[in-house]
């Protein structure tokens, strides 16, 4: 619209140039203006009102260095409108679109989620699956809350009781962990499903509340389980005999104001 309206000045004050002179452009707005019943004081968002164009020209008459000041202003407009426009192509390249992907997908997915957990609130797998992407997101007190949700619904889901307790004694945040909870849960899981990883929560859980013997124990069956991640195992039985449990996740004291 900016560029419309000074583009129309540009035209009319170069009936100057062509004709000698804007009065027959003025006569013409007169006439306009007079059978129209325009109002002369009338402008929209593309064009100047007819009274602004008459004095735009009256002007240029008076004075002609008007005609060149505005052509100048016009050229400069142009130039900063492809300097910002180069710059705001530059600005794009240089953002990721796959990083604006992953959020529009994650966004999305969070949304679908949320929707099909209220479309079907007996439905254990929602909220575990809510927990399970707060927790990829780092937003563990939600993912936590989700999982307790989870775990209302389906209170024997080996999985859920497993995700809960690992959060519960592994939390950086010293006001969420509960390893007398956790180690409740890992053994309630550990029964349905004795698998590696479970396993290995319960050791961790153990190692927590102090039964080092019996979390060195529980680490050695979850390599029979899963021999193919014996390393990764066999270093969780390095930490458990090397640093006690308040070492590694120390309890961080808070004190009143």
């Amino acid at each position: 619209g900016f560029f419309m309206r000074n583009f129309e000045r540009q035209a009319d004050l170069y009936t100057i140039a062509v004709m000698g002179s804007a009065k027959p452009l003025i006569s013409a707005f007169d006439k306009i203006s007079f059978y129209t019943g325009v109002d002369r004081k009338e402008t929209n968002w593309h064009h100047f009102g007819i009274g602004e164009r008459i004095d735009s020209l009256q002007r240029a008459e008076e004075h002609p260095e008007y005609v060149e000041q505005h052509n100048r202003k016009v050229r400069n407009c142009l130039a900063a409108y492809f300097v910002c426009l180069a710059l705001l192509v530059g600005v794009g390249n240089m953002i990721s679109t796959t990083a604006l992907e992953h959020h529009y997908k994650e966004k999305y997915a969070e949304a679908a989620l949320f929707y099909s957990a209220d479309q079907e609130p007996g439905n254990p797998l929602w909220p575990r699956l809510i927990g399970d992407m707060k927790l990829s997101q780092s937003l563990i007190p939600e993912a936590m809350v989700a999982y307790r949700r989870a775990l209302d619904i389906d209170p024997d889901n080996p999985n859920i009781l497993n995700n809960l307790a690992w959060l519960l004694v592994t939390n950086k945040d010293a006001t969420l962990r509960d390893p007398e909870q956790a180690l409740t849960l890992a053994r309630r899981a550990s029964i349905i499903a004795p698998s590696g990883h479970i396993l290995d929560t319960l050791a961790t859980s153990y190692w927590a509340t102090g039964l080092v013997g019996l979390a060195v124990e529980t680490e050695r069956l979850a390599m029979e389980k899963d021999p193919g991640n014996i390393e990764y195992y066999r270093l969780r039985i390095e930490l458990f005999l090397r640093q006690n449990y308040q070492e590694s996740f120390p309890v961080v004291e808070h004190k009143g104001e």
